[in-house]
């Protein structure tokens, strides 16, 4: 018996014959299954950002954006100042302790979650 694999679209979760979608932003990258239409949304979107922004590879985006054991290089100064918001003990200079970046990202994700629910 032969299997089919349909691909649905993650945004309405009806259009069939979606495709993966791979954008960045901040230093994240994300990939979606979009059908035409929402495809056409998202370019239609980002199309004025698009025309002013410098195109790079993906090899030098991934260079810019991670360390060299693959994690997000984060912006100290973000992090920093959210260790100080959040009452984490943490000089004003230095390396960012690890286990402060971990929170940090921690912090981001459930951020993100919670505006996207």
């Amino acid at each position: 018996m032969a299997t089919k694999t349909v691909k649905v679209d993650d945004l309405d979760k009806r259009s069939e014959g979606a495709e993966e979608v791979t954008f960045g932003l901040n230093g994240e990258f994300y990939k979606v299954d979009l059908a035409d239409a929402n495809q056409k949304k998202l370019a239609d979107a980002l199309a004025p950002f698009v025309k002013v922004a410098t195109s790079i590879t993906g090899r030098e985006a991934i260079r810019r954006s991670t360390n060299g054991n693959g994690a997000i290089e984060l912006d100290p100064a973000k992090v920093r100042a959210w260790a100080v918001a959040n009452g984490k003990d943490i000089g004003e200079k230095g390396r960012v302790p690890e286990s402060i970046q971990e929170e940090y990202r921690k912090a981001q994700q459930e951020t993100a979650s919670d505006a996207s629910a």
